[in-house]
């Protein structure tokens, strides 16, 4: 045998064999190639071309029938949206906005004009602290005592606040729970 001999020999699939080294037996009919089956790889060959139309919706489609437009925050739940109103003053203003349910509204108020208390409150607090400070340095050392009592007091005030939020409970602060009805009416 000769080189040539070798190389045809080594294009020739074996006898029994398809050229893609399995059985024919093995290849089911409607995917053989050989039989008249698809080749993947080109149009109709069982492969879309780029850019096809796929099943499914088109994005910029229409919605279908039964789909909503626009759901999206006022779907949800108005448990949830009061727990959430109160996760910062950030919470508490895109529930205000976006909710038009009056207790969720109503909770989202409330947190905006608490957490804008409570800033006030630490401000004021690191202003004494530095007024006594500067007058006589262990009266600024009490007001450091002040800062985590402040501190467990807000937190306190603000788990109560979510629970009732979430329970949907019309529960007032007592300065700013009336402010947070009159903005809840809007």
């Amino acid at each position: 045998m000769t080189t040539s001999d070798y190389q045809s020999a080594a294009n020739q699939p074996e006898q029994g064999v398809s050229q893609h080294g399995v059985p024919p037996q093995a290849i089911p009919q409607h995917e053989h190639p050989e039989r008249g089956g698809p080749q993947y790889g080109g149009p109709g060959r069982g492969q879309p071309q780029y850019g096809a139309p796929q099943g499914g919706p088109q994005y910029g489609a229409a919605p279908q029938a039964g789909g909503q437009v626009g759901a999206g925050v006022e779907s949800l739940d108005p448990k949830v949206g009061g727990l959430l109103a109160y996760f910062t003053w950030i919470g508490g203003l895109i529930m205000y906005l976006t909710q038009r349910h009056r207790e969720v509204r109503f909770h989202a108020a409330q947190s905006i004009l608490f957490n804008i208390v409570v800033f006030a409150a630490w401000v004021a607090l690191w202003i004494v602290e530095f007024a006594l400070t500067m007058i006589f340095s262990p009266f600024g050392l009490v007001t450091l005592v002040l800062f985590p009592l402040l501190g467990l007091a807000v937190l306190a005030v603000w788990i109560l606040l979510a629970i009732r939020g979430y329970n949907l409970v019309h529960f007032k602060l007592p300065i700013i729970g009336a402010m947070a009805e009159k903005w809840a009416d809007k």
